[in-house]
């Protein structure tokens, strides 16, 4: 049985309009999808260049062997200037702005993002508070192991930056 043409017309008809809609959705799933992984190889590049130039700071400032120093140096009785080292800058602003959208970042990099910043936090929070004078009733012990600490979050940091900015570079390369 042969279809007559305006049953043809009629099949012709959804035909076309069911590949309109196909073709509507899926450039739009295709450009969506594109935006995206745009910008989320953007982000794990701005990431980068912030984790990688706080990395490269505390490596020249030597701040991993200077506070573990100052420590040794109260231990052995030497005179320490406490309030030497401030830190007042805004250090992670490219994490401050864009914490909310680190996990359209893929492997592993929301997690070790997170405790990267953790670690800096830490040690610029202890740094801060060197500057108080928190610390003038405190035995020389007790400050030698506080500088310990913070030589300890800076070599966190630096374990945890070089995992990102190995990913990064790996995985957005």
């Amino acid at each position: 049985m042969a279809l007559s043409p305006n049953e043809l017309q009629l099949i012709s008809t959804i035909a076309g309009g069911l590949l309109a809609i196909a073709g509507g959705v899926s450039s739009t799933y295709f450009i969506e999808k594109w935006k995206n992984k745009r910008l989320e190889t953007n982000l794990a590049w701005a990431f980068y260049g912030e984790v990688n130039s706080i990395c490269q700071i505390v490596r020249k400032k030597e701040y991993v062997a200077n506070f573990k120093e100052c420590g040794e140096d109260l231990r052995n009785g030497k005179e320490v200037n406490r309030q030497a080292v401030k830190a007042d800058n805004e250090y992670f602003h490219i994490f401050k702005t864009n914490a909310s959208n680190i996990g359209m970042l893929s492997h592993s990099l929301p997690v070790k993002l997170v405790s990267f910043y953790a670690y800096g936090t830490s040690a610029l929070e202890d740094i801060s508070a060197l500057s108080t004078g928190f610390h003038n009733d405190k035995s020389n012990e007790a400050i030698a192991e506080y500088f310990d600490s913070i030589g300890e979050m800076f070599y966190q940091l630096l374990s945890k930056g070089d995992e990102i900015v190995q990913i990064i570079e790996h995985r957005y390369s």
